[in-house]
């Protein structure tokens, strides 16, 4: 999920509540309904610049999932598997993190991309 540009960007520390209700038909009785918790935090200046120099996308994702950046970890992933969709360690590191934070049963659910120039990205290195 991406803010619009226009929004502030998230305050340091600061827990935020989310939540999605999706009615898939017409006629369903009541919507699917998930949320969670999400907090922007400042990495240290290594661990930053670690990022900032990493040489592929998976060695940023495993630096996040080093630090607990879950976040960060999931979105790199989600955009990993997107550009390989059949890429058998993709789908593996895909599966792992997910079962890592207890979110295994969505491993095998299809990733939408979001390509829309008019939102930002919540990942780390790209937030202000």
């Amino acid at each position: 999920m991406k803010l619009p540009l226009e929004s502030a960007p998230l305050a340091v520390d600061k827990m935020y509540h989310w939540y999605f209700k999706v009615r898939c038909q017409q006629n369903m009785a009541s919507p699917v309904f998930v949320e969670g918790w999400v907090q922007r935090v400042v990495l240290n200046p290594t661990v930053t610049n670690q990022i900032a120099t990493a040489n592929s996308l998976q060695q940023k994702v495993a630096l996040y999932a080093e630090h607990g950046i879950w976040y960060d970890t999931a979105a790199l992933l989600a955009q990993i598997r997107l550009q390989n969709l059949e890429d058998a360690a993709a789908k593996a590191n895909w599966y792992s993190i997910l079962e890592t934070i207890n979110l295994s049963t969505l491993a095998s659910e299809t990733i939408k991309g979001i390509d829309n120039k008019e939102q930002k990205s919540l990942i780390s290195d790209r937030n202000p």
